[in-house]
């Protein structure tokens, strides 16, 4: 498929003015607001660390990854605010992670 003249290509997010210059004041400006889930399965996990299944599965039974919700077994479902804490606080161990928790939720 020939590309638009002044674009890169069909779907690019910047222009090219008269002069050949890239124009960048658009862009970003036409992508669409995404909603994050409430909850993320293993598989949004390891999609958001950009890693394997099998790595973030790994990370759940050595105790470096918070714990799932509970009650919902056999399915698998971690609340989103507690990953985004713990990717906050440096992604520690589990252990250090309940330790940062307890200190947050009660600041002597």
């Amino acid at each position: 498929m020939p590309r638009p003249p002044g674009n890169a290509h069909p779907r690019a997010a910047t222009t090219r003015t008269p002069g050949g210059d890239v124009d960048t004041s658009k862009v970003g400006h036409d992508l669409p607001t995404v909603e994050l889930p409430a909850t993320f399965t293993l598989d949004d996990i390891a999609r958001t660390l950009r890693c394997s299944k099998r790595h973030v599965a790994g990370m759940r039974s050595g105790g470096r990854l918070p714990q799932p919700i509970p009650g919902l077994r056999p399915l698998l479902r971690w609340d989103r605010r507690t990953l985004e804490r713990w990717l906050a606080f440096g992604s520690p161990n589990l252990e250090k992670f309940e330790e940062l928790e307890r200190a947050r939720e009660d600041p002597r």
